[in-house]
């Protein structure tokens, strides 16, 4: 049996709707304290996605790189 992939590129402008508009929300703000608490200097995030997460952590660091496979989610 052949296994169908999703085609990230293909959904990458409609991505981000899975998340909220505000960042304020409890995932996020637990993830930010997390980052604070343990002094976090570099993120490497793998399968960022459109780096929804790395934009949040940018308050903590500006030391932040993405593993990404798909080019239009980088994008």
């Amino acid at each position: 049996m052949q296994r169908r992939r999703l085609n990230y590129d293909q959904i990458a402008s409609e991505y981000n709707r899975r998340y909220p508009n505000s960042q304020s929300w409890e995932r996020g703000q637990a993830l930010l304290e997390l980052a604070r608490k343990v002094k976090v200097k570099t993120i490497l995030e793998a399968g960022s996605g459109t780096g929804f997460w790395l934009n949040l952590l940018h308050q903590v660091t500006p030391y932040l790189f993405d593993m990404g496979f798909s080019a239009g989610m980088i994008a």
